[in-house]
């Protein structure tokens, strides 16, 4: 039997070793062309929404598009930028904040989920003195049901909202 697509493809040894190729992918073209990449731009790839800050140039909203002898090729909004490497001040490249979220929401969906158990399972109770020993077992239940949904709910947010990394210098 197969593994399905996923995460269980990519631990696999064979997932594990393309994963790493397609990380040297930038570095090896770059290589490959007898250019000298400065450390932390080899993780460009062309199509890659970036920021950058040269001595004579400011690009907020660009596309990676290439290495050159020397230069950083990046389009603009209107035209196709050759940057000297030697100018560059910084490089940002955008992400998304999906791991950010995810445990940012798993954090909070877990308190939430304990806080809102310990209410409801309490809320049955006519008296709180005679349920006490009843609904204290089910908050790690409802704490793992806060869990599980703050983390997607989490992730999900994160996605939503891109994230800059700084990769140079």
């Amino acid at each position: 039997m197969t593994n399905p697509p996923g995460l269980a493809t990519a631990l696999t040894p064979a997932g594990i070793l393309s994963l790493a190729l397609l990380g040297c992918a930038g570095t090896a073209a770059a290589q490959q062309a007898g250019l000298d990449v400065p450390p932390g731009l080899e993780v460009l790839s062309p199509g890659d929404a970036v920021r950058l800050t040269a001595a004579t140039v400011r690009i907020d909203d660009g596309t990676f598009l290439g290495f050159g002898r020397e230069v950083l090729r990046v389009r603009d909004e209107r035209e196709e930028v050759e940057v000297p490497m030697r100018e560059v001040r910084s490089v940002h490249v955008q992400g998304r904040a999906t791991w950010e979220g995810l445990w940012k929401g798993a954090i909070i969906g877990t308190a939430m989920g304990a806080a809102i158990g310990v209410i409801v399972d309490g809320a049955d109770c006519p008296a709180p003195s005679d349920c006490e020993n009843q609904y204290w077992p089910r908050v790690p239940i409802d704490a793992g049901i806060g869990l599980g949904i703050g983390s997607a709910v989490g992730a999900g947010v994160g996605w939503l909202f891109p994230e800059w990394r700084l990769v140079f210098p």
